[in-house]
């Protein structure tokens, strides 16, 4: 399993926010792309619930889910993470 290492975010708003925030988003992606765990879907799953993540290749038409990335089901319906 791959794991994320733990990096103190910076404070405020300014530059150094933003890259810390990327350099995040770059652990998290690798991590994920290692484990495999979040396979690229290219359709709705059948059956889902809240709590339930997946990394979407593309719009999902009719859906909340507006482009690719990883996206969470929330109560409130589908919310892109990141």
């Amino acid at each position: 399993m791959s794991a994320i290492d733990i990096e103190v975010p910076t404070k405020g708003f300014d530059d150094s926010q933003r890259e810390y925030i990327v350099r995040q988003l770059v652990k998290i992606d690798s991590a994920l792309r290692t484990t495999n765990r979040f396979a690229p879907r290219y359709s709705m799953p059948a059956k889902y619930q809240i709590g339930d993540v997946y990394y979407f290749m593309a719009a999902i038409p009719s859906t909340d889910v507006t482009g690719e990335g990883l996206w969470v089901f929330k109560s409130t319906g589908w919310a892109q993470l990141g």
